[in-house]
């Protein structure tokens, strides 16, 4: 529904009062598992796979409403880095939620994030610097039957409220993870936090 291919940076401003509806209706795509389990589920990689799908840095900004379906396989994505200011985003889609190759930022926002595989999903596969998810606020409702939160490098939580409920791992960072402020409640999931390293500076985790 939602493509962008030439521009260097897209930029996504939902304007204030206003409410914003993307459908992806294609069939699933046939390359993802049928199976339900989350350790089943695989990734695809390939143009196209998102309702919102970007070949470069992807920005939305406002202070409108974005609700995405996304049949087919990713929500919102981006193959560079994704950045998210502020807003009202609802995402319900069949593999990963949130999508960015490069890093995924997320300043502040509202966000309820549905999933068949991951909530917030960072993964590079050209340098093992890149690939990391920064959280600095907003308020977050995930129910995925993956890792709520999965970074191929880093995860870090500077601010914000997390409510997660996860098939495998609440916050994965393969790497590490860091947790400075902010709150994380995570109910049920299989694994509460993991990385190579796990560092908790301060504020409230409930796992």
């Amino acid at each position: 529904p939602f493509v962008s291919t030439a521009a260097g940076k897209t930029v996504i401003t939902l304007k204030k009062g206003t409410q914003n509806i993307i459908n992806d209706l294609r069939e699933a795509n046939p390359e993802n598992s049928t199976d339900s389990s989350a350790s089943a589920t695989t990734e695809t990689e390939e143009d196209n796979d998102a309702a919102i799908w970007c070949a470069n840095d992807l920005s939305i900004n406002g202070l409108g409403s974005l609700k995405v379906t996304a049949n087919y396989d990713n929500g919102i994505k981006s193959k560079d880095d994704l950045v998210i200011s502020n807003g009202v985003i609802d995402v319900d889609a069949a593999q990963n939620v949130l999508a960015g190759n490069d890093s995924v930022a997320i300043k502040a926002g509202t966000f309820t994030l549905k999933g068949g595989n991951n909530g917030i999903r960072c993964k590079t596969n050209d340098d093992s610097t890149k690939g990391y998810i920064v959280i600095d606020g907003g308020t977050f409702d995930i129910q995925v039957t993956g890792s709520a939160i999965k970074s191929e490098f880093t995860v870090i939580i500077n601010s914000g409220k997390l409510s997660i409920s996860a098939g495998n791992d609440a916050v994965h960072g393969e790497y590490g993870v860091q947790v400075n402020n902010g709150s994380v409640s995570a109910p049920k999931c299989e694994e509460g936090i993991e990385g190579a390293y796990i560092v908790i500076n301060d504020g409230e985790v409930d796992i």
